[in-house]
C-alpha cells in the first residue's frame, strides 16, 4: 500500500479530515501520523517474521531506486502487509493522543502472528528433505 493512501485511510477511520497529500503536509495530525508510521515500522523490522522478510530493515520502496527506511513521497510503497502496519500505526497515534488503543494493539499482535504463521508455512513448504 502507498504511504499516502495508508495515512489518509487511518485518519478517516479516526474521524479526522482526509488530507490531499501526506508527505510535506503541515497539518499536525498528519505529521504525527507519519511519525507514528515511522515508529511502528522501526519496531516491526525488529520482530519476526519481518527480521527475515526485510533483512536489511528497509520498509519503503520508492517508485525509483532501492528500498529505504524513510518515506519521501506519498506514492512510496510500504513493504509490510497492510493490516499490520495500519494497526501498528493507529495504536501508536491513539496512545500518543491519550485515547484507548487496546483494540488496535490487539489487532497489531494478531496480524503479526498471522504473518509469522504464513512465513513459517511458506518456509516449511520450501524445505526439501
Amino acid at each position: 500500500m502507498q504511504v499516502g493512501s495508508l495515512v489518509q485511510e487511518i485518519l478517516v477511520s479516526l474521524q479526522l479530515a482526509r488530507p490531499g497529500t501526506v508527505v510535506g503536509n503541515s497539518d499536525p495530525a498528519v505529521s504525527q501520523m507519519l511519525s507514528a508510521l515511522a515508529s511502528a515500522a522501526d519496531e516491526l523490522v525488529q520482530r519476526h517474521p519481518y527480521t527475515r522478510l526485510l533483512v536489511d530493515g528497509k520498509w519503503v520502496q520508492p517508485a525509483i531506486g532501492p528500498a529505504t527506511d524513510a518515506v519521501t513521497l506519498d506514492t512510496d510503497e510500504i513493504l509490510f502487509d497492510t493490516s499490520t502496519i495500519r494497526a501498528a500505526t493507529k495504536w501508536r497515534w491513539q496512545e500518543w493522543n491519550g485515547l484507548d488503543y487496546a483494540e488496535a494493539f490487539r489487532q497489531t499482535e494478531d496480524s503479526i502472528s498471522r504473518a509469522a504463521a504464513r512465513h513459517l508455512r511458506a518456509t516449511r513448504s520450501e524445505v526439501v528433505y
